[in-house]
């Protein structure tokens, strides 16, 4: 093998440094000593959907197109899984593969149903798994047979530290299979991104696991796992450590919409079963934070009186998938959805009940902004947002079309912005206690890579690997190669356009969305 990627979904310096000082992380001290490290900023927002396909691509998301799990259909208002497949990407495994390099992909987000990679690919989230996961089927076989885990079986709400325990089986199946793939496979370069920390981090930030942080422990057990990864591979293979983005404590949650219907620029629809909905959704509210404040022995015994199935079918259905219903949308010229205050004009060139003409959107875009930076704190008065950024001022790209208006950017990334209603505007934190900032992790050991420190984006990962196994770079290209790489002294090549063979793309009528969704509404996305 000649280079190892491993992907920590959200791993940050914050806890890596800590841990480090207490020599919790031996095997990535090991290769920061040996290497190079630094900071890899993120997409903005900061966000899965985002910040791994630009990893794949070397694109900002107004090329490549994909902002969120979920898109908008401008024709309805219907909001619905983000189609990976609609975009026609090229992504750096079919580039390697074209040069004849053999490429295994393990769990990379996105990206369903898998790419016909060779010699194999295995979709992660939000990828169904009652459905085949991998290519070609003698993989999935293989994913069959090992007990390999995609999702937890069990979610924050049936205990933190049943959660826990899951996440943990859930990070062992994944080494074990990345462990077995490699022992099988005769592989140039590996990728497998591991999601359990995003997920811990979020729910488990201050969770106490027999006196030690769950988030720690989490952290260690994937530095054990990269250990055996490191027993595995030849001296000499280049070892590249990763995040999409990084992760910090809250102190708050902001739904927008109701903040949009407070400032007079959106009308919820008023009919009676709306009404009813939204009766419903504030005892639901406070019926959950009731039962999570129970005794774990009693709030198990109510779990089983109401599964938290009931949670999705009444609370997650209905506030993402059925926005467009809850809106009077002849009488709204601002809204939001998804998830890290994306924001949207409701145009009239571009929705069937706009109402904001052309000549007026930039008269809008500068109101919202200064509203919207004067919004504070209701218990503290301090402020909310750093900045609100205008799409050009983040993207580039012929898919800017389809990217929001206007991406508020938190005050520290201490706040969280849904696209939503709520029962107040503002919401103290509650399970999900910690989320997302710009900050990721860059470890980067090899024959071909200098000690050091070094700084990059997701825009950069692409090049500087395609440069590491010196394939020429392509001329559209965002990002850059990254510092450090041993070579002989020569400059990339520069092409135009790489010549990928049409069979590497998989069937594209491959899943049923309904059960994208139910992933999705299960990890809190939808």
């Amino acid at each position: 093998m000649k280079t190892l990627v491993i992907g920590l979904d959200a791993a940050t310096w914050s806890v890596i440094d800590r841990l480090l000082e207490d020599d919790k992380l031996p095997n990535l001290s090991g290769l920061i000593e040996s290497g190079s490290s630094g900071v890899l900023r993120s997409s903005n927002p900061p966000m899965t959907p985002l910040a791994w396909t630009s990893i794949a691509t070397g694109v900002n998301p107004g090329d490549h197109g994909i902002y969120d799990f979920l898109e908008i259909n401008d024709g309805t208002y219907n909001i619905e899984p983000t189609d990976y497949n609609s975009k026609n990407l090229t992504p750096v495994w079919d580039i390697l593969n074209t040069y004849d390099l053999n490429v295994g992909v393990i769990n990379y987000p996105m990206v369903r149903p898998p790419d016909h990679v060779e010699p194999f690919f295995i979709s992660g989230i939000p990828a169904p798994d009652n459905q085949n996961l991998a290519y070609p089927e003698e993989v999935q076989k293989i994913i069959d047979d090992n007990g390999y885990k995609l999702y937890p079986d069990v979610n924050p709400h049936d205990g933190l530290k049943r959660y826990y325990h899951e996440l943990d089986r859930v990070t062992e199946s994944q080494g074990r299979l990345t462990r077995e793939l490699m022992q099988r496979y005769e592989l140039d370069v590996l990728l497998s991104v591991f999601m359990t920390l995003d997920w811990a981090q979020h729910y488990l930030w201050d969770f106490q696991i027999e006196g030690q942080n769950a988030v720690d422990l989490l952290y260690m057990k994937l530095d054990d796992i990269i250990g055996q990864f490191l027993d595995d591979i030849p001296e000499n293979c280049n070892i590249i450590v990763l995040s999409d983005h990084g992760a910090k404590r809250i102190k708050g949650k902001i739904h927008l919409n109701n903040v949009f219907e407070d400032m007079e620029y959106l009308t919820r629809r008023s009919t009676s079963s709306s009404s009813a909905i939204d009766a419903l959704q504030s005892m639901w509210e406070l019926l959950v934070k009731s039962v999570d404040n129970l005794p774990p022995r009693v709030r198990h015994l109510s779990k089983k009186v109401i599964p938290d199935q009931v949670i999705s079918s009444i609370w997650g259905e209905h506030e993402q998938q059925k926005l467009g219903s809850r809106i009077e949308w002849s009488d709204t010229e601002v809204f939001s959805f998804g998830y890290m205050g994306r924001i949207y004009i409701n145009k009239l060139e571009a929705f069937p009940d706009g109402t904001v003409a052309q000549e007026n959107v930039e008269n809008v875009i500068d109101e919202i902004q200064e509203r919207l930076l004067s919004l504070e704190h209701p218990k503290t008065n301090q402020p909310l947002i750093d900045d609100v950024v205008r799409k050009e001022s983040l993207y580039s790209g012929d898919n800017m079309c389809t990217a929001a208006d206007l991406i508020i950017q938190p005050k520290d990334w201490e706040y969280s912005f849904y696209g939503d209603f709520g029962s107040e505007w503002f919401e103290d934190p509650h399970l999900r206690v910690a989320d997302h900032d710009p900050e990721g992790v860059l470890i980067m050991s090899g024959e071909r890579l200098e000690q050091g420190n070094v700084q990059g984006t997701v825009n950069d990962i692409t090049p500087t690997l395609l440069h590491l196994h010196d394939i020429p770079l392509l001329e559209g290209f965002d990002g850059h190669v990254l510092p450090g790489i041993l070579d002989p002294g020569e400059s990339p090549k520069i092409i135009e356009q790489y010549e990928i063979d049409d069979e590497r793309m998989p069937n594209k009528n491959f899943e049923d969305d309904s059960s994208v969704k139910q992933r999705l509404k299960d990890l809190g996305y939808m």
